[in-house]
């Protein structure tokens, strides 16, 4: 028989992570009955604890991505207004930071909104290192091409810098390892759509050459 252990129930739990001996996980519930009134906390368990415990009390919104280095945990938030959850569009995607050991009630910092029209976080969502945090989102322009523009924010401000990928083509992962961001490019349709083309690698001290603060995606 198999030695499988039920950790938590009764939950939603959309996404997780791990690293070292720890794994964490976000457990998201409806509070009332307004499915965009949405609740989520971070659990985690190592085996020296015995049982899951609550790392973050209370994270904004709906976590829609985690990530974990030696000292902190990271994610990205979005404010629930349409059914689907994570894989549709939603409302003011935002970054935020805690510490990996902190207790339940440690506070968490919080950025501001990505952007301000509704998007999709784009696969292979979340990549982050100890000074920097980036994920892709995903939307269709006008002539029905997928588009990925990359948010890239330092930890340190959680101020966020726009990469655009060549016309064409679209970020299908990204990942950071310091001093570099990675990012695979592939068409954005036809035969070769989802193949990877092209592995562009960017050096984070030079950030202001090939990013922009300007906003994708701006409804005005």
């Amino acid at each position: 028989m198999h030695d499988i252990s039920i950790m938590e129930s009764n939950y939603a739990s959309i996404v997780g992570a791990g690293d070292g001996d720890l794994a964490i996980w976000a457990e998201s519930r409806k509070q009332g009955d307004d499915p965009r009134n949405v609740f989520t906390r971070i659990r985690g368990w190592k085996e020296d604890w015995g049982e899951a415990r609550t790392i973050v009390e209370q994270a904004p919104g709906l976590v829609c991505a985690l990530g974990m280095t030696e000292t902190e945990i990271a994610g990205i938030s979005v404010d629930v207004v349409s059914p689907g959850g994570c894989e549709w569009d939603q409302a003011n995607p935002r970054f935020w930071v805690a510490p990996r050991e902190g207790s339940s009630s440690t506070p968490i910092a919080i950025g501001a909104t990505v952007m301000s029209s509704p998007a999709t976080l784009a696969r292979n969502r979340l990549s982050h290192s100890a000074h920097w945090i980036a994920s892709a989102f995903f939307d269709t322009d006008p002539t029905y091409f997928k588009i990925t523009p990359i948010a890239i924010a330092r930890k340190a401000d959680l101020a966020v810098r726009w990469f655009h990928p060549p016309l064409g083509k679209m970020a299908y992962s990204l990942t950071i390892s310091e001093p570099y961001l990675f990012v695979l490019l592939s068409p954005t349709n036809g035969a070769n759509y989802g193949e990877t083309l092209e592995v562009l690698r960017f050096d984070l001290a030079r950030i202001e050459e090939f990013t922009s603060t300007e906003e994708p995606f701006k409804q005005e």
